[in-house]
């Protein structure tokens, strides 16, 4: 499987925002099968150390949920190299490719480390739910509250699954 769906939690909608977790779930695109995952909180000083920053708006946001990326954190750099350990080479990254993609390469250049997918290999979910023209609602949407990045992905996995057979049938 080379898929990849590849979720973040930040403190910012900017592209120097601070991340706070990573998570990634390779799938299969026609039965949603899930293989490998990973899920790594990261130290959110270890990311204003390296200038990423936080804002209000997001801030409260999170004031209003329960984060899930407190616990067992690691720094942006070993956050960063976990990640490149577990992107295979091939891999096509599906994610929200405005917001996450990035996100992500902007802290590898950052740690000036290099980004483990190749540009040409990412994709955008909004742009494969347009195309196939399905309809999302809100139980598309009700299974997650917890705002995880891993239960993001699963979500997520679950529409495009969903897209790629109405493509594929159409």
């Amino acid at each position: 499987m080379n898929d990849l769906m590849l979720d973040i939690e930040t403190l910012s909608t900017c592209n120097n925002a601070v991340i706070t977790q990573i998570g990634c779930i390779y799938f299969d695109r026609y039965s949603g099968e899930k293989k490998e995952e990973i899920l790594i909180n990261i130290d959110i000083q270890s990311c204003l150390d390296d200038g990423l920053i936080v804002d209000k708006g997001t801030l409260l946001f999170w004031y209003e949920h329960i984060p899930t990326f407190l616990d067992n954190t690691v720094t942006l750099l070993d956050a960063l190299k976990k990640l490149s350990e577990f992107i295979k080479k091939d891999s096509i990254v599906w994610s929200h490719a405005t917001f996450d993609i990035p996100i992500i390469c902007n802290s590898y250049k950052i740690k000036k480390v290099e980004v483990p997918f190749h540009y040409k290999n990412t994709r955008d979910i909004r742009t494969l739910i347009d195309i196939s023209e399905i309809k999302l609602t809100k139980e598309d949407f009700s299974s997650n509250k917890k705002h995880d990045a891993l239960e993001d992905c699963k979500l997520q996995i679950k529409y495009c699954v969903k897209a790629f057979n109405k493509i594929k049938n159409d």
